[in-house]
């Protein structure tokens, strides 16, 4: 085992790698929260709402999609400090100038981009190890985590201090990433260049229909997720029963990811795949069948269970199907762009309080996604 490569997986560096991706990701985890304290306070109007909404993600997709053409040209360790200081900065000046609100939203965009960055570089780290899936599973426990104490602690901060006080706890995940990158951060990865200019023209169908996969994935997990209150309001649950019930759903999402964690590639990817492509839709089924709070509550368990279950499987196919390691990069704009468009596709079939589409086309598209990805392992030669 060469030297790159034990750097590359040893413990500390993995941890770095992880933590400067929980800092790149903790608005997402959270962002209902920021949303509805900022537009409080600054009395937003509905479209401005929307684009609060979108700003931290629209700047995510910038920092992301441009990871494809330096990931692997860049100083690793340079780059991770770069990013979490310009997220510090776009931060504290959007303390600043809170009450100008075209400012604050360009400022938003940046804090994303640096956001896009900082999980780009723990993307192209875990891309390079030798067990993709386990690090990637360790990395959605640890979003699990931060989300359940962020969406705890959080209302009670904003109550003491408002909005601002999400942005102040990013900023100091920041700074223990800051430290974690400084100590143990590799300044590079594998140098997947050379090796592939030793080989025949890239194939790029198998990663290409890998990508889709994906895609579809997140359209059809975040649009689902997205109309869940929603769902339990038109099956007259309470709206407590429904907030215990998204809350407690997080266990599902924890042991998903820790049974990725555990297992790794043991039964290989096609068995987990199969199982979340059969599993969702009886998920779905289970949730739409209105047989009550517990049936409510036990289908989305499952459904996140399923949800952190799979996506390391996903992303250890995109390691696999392509030895150039751009396909594990572009994840991350893939998911950014399916959870965004998820909503409005969902949207175009929702008739009034009726939501059994939203399942209908949450189920088809997770069939199409699995299709996709057992497809891609295939014309890879997994």
């Amino acid at each position: 085992m060469s030297d790159i490569v034990k750097i590359l997986n040893a413990p500390k560096s993995v941890f770095s790698s992880i933590i400067l991706g929980l800092a790149g990701i903790f608005m997402f985890l959270i962002l209902p929260l920021f949303v509805g304290a900022i537009s409080k306070e600054l009395a937003l109007s509905e479209q401005q709402i929307g684009y609060l909404a979108s700003a931290d993600l629209f700047g995510f997709f910038l920092g992301s999609v441009s990871s494809l053409w330096w990931a692997r040209k860049v100083n690793w360790k340079t780059t991770g400090i770069i990013a979490l200081l310009v997220i510090i900065l776009a931060n504290e000046l959007s303390i600043i100038y809170a009450t100008n609100i075209s400012l604050f939203l360009g400022l938003r965009v940046l804090s994303g981009i640096g956001q896009g960055v900082a999980v780009s570089l723990y993307s192209a780290h875990v891309g390079d190890t030798l067990k993709p899936e386990r690090y990637y599973a360790n990395f959605l426990i640890g979003q699990t985590i931060v989300g359940v104490l962020g969406l705890f602690l959080l209302p009670q901060l904003i109550e003491t201090i408002g909005g601002k006080g999400i942005l102040y706890t990013q900023m100091g995940l920041c700074v223990v990433a800051f430290l974690a990158v400084i100590l143990w951060l590799p300044k590079h990865g594998i140098n997947r260049h050379t090796d592939y200019q030793t080989k025949q023209k890239w194939d790029w169908k198998a990663p290409v229909i890998g990508l889709l996969g994906l895609l579809l994935f997140f359209i059809a997990q975040g649009g689902t997720w997205a109309y869940m209150q929603r769902i339990g309001g038109s099956f007259e649950l309470t709206p407590q029963f429904i907030g215990l019930s998204l809350s407690l759903a997080m266990i599902g999402a924890f042991l998903g990811s820790s049974t990725a964690s555990v297992v790794a590639t043991r039964y290989g990817r096609r068995l987990p795949l199969l199982i979340v492509g059969i599993g969702q839709p009886l998920c779905l089924l289970l949730i739409f069948s209105n047989l009550g709070n517990w049936s409510f509550l036990a289908g989305i368990m499952a459904f996140l269970f399923l949800w952190n279950l799979a996506v390391p499987y996903i992303m250890g196919v995109l390691v696999s199907v392509d030895a150039s390691g751009k396909s594990i990069l572009a994840a991350n704009p893939m998911f950014a762009l399916g959870v965004s468009i998820a909503p409005i596709i969902i949207s175009q079939f929702v008739n009034g309080n009726q939501y059994t589409s939203v399942g209908w086309v949450g189920a088809v598209a997770m069939v199409l996604s699995v299709g996709l990805l057992l497809s891609a392992l295939i014309k890879g030669k997994d």
